[in-house]
């Protein structure tokens, strides 16, 4: 907590609880230090209208909650978006295969896609 007095990026390690996904542990956590945003590291650099390997298949920069819901994106787990979408704390997912790479957004660098109300 005194490291986001201070204004820092603070990582947390996003270890289930039984019978939970990381991705809902990572939610619980951020929500419950209120968290400004929810950074996902994956695979891939972002959220895609398909999977990657179809030809037809577009990044998102930005997509509201609804339209996550709407298209039924494979963004994390329902029980994890959910929390985000009822206390209003954003989400970007980009990727994190390289060393050094993470986390990105520095010098106006693109942060794969964002989830926001």
């Amino acid at each position: 907590m005194r490291h986001l007095e201070k204004g820092r990026v603070v990582i947390l390690p996003a270890a289930p609880a039984t019978l939970f996904s990381t991705d809902t542990a990572a939610v619980a956590s951020a929500v419950e230090i209120k968290a400004d945003v929810i950074m996902k590291a994956t695979q891939v650099d972002g959220i895609y209208s398909a999977t990657q390997e179809r030809q037809n298949a577009r990044r998102f920069k930005s997509l509201s909650f609804a339209e996550v819901f709407s298209r039924r994106l494979k963004v994390m787990d329902t029980t994890g978006l959910h929390p985000l979408e009822e206390n209003g704390l954003p989400s970007s997912s980009s990727t994190c295969t390289k060393k050094g790479q993470y986390p990105p957004g520095g010098a106006g660098e693109e942060i794969g896609t964002y989830v926001h109300a």
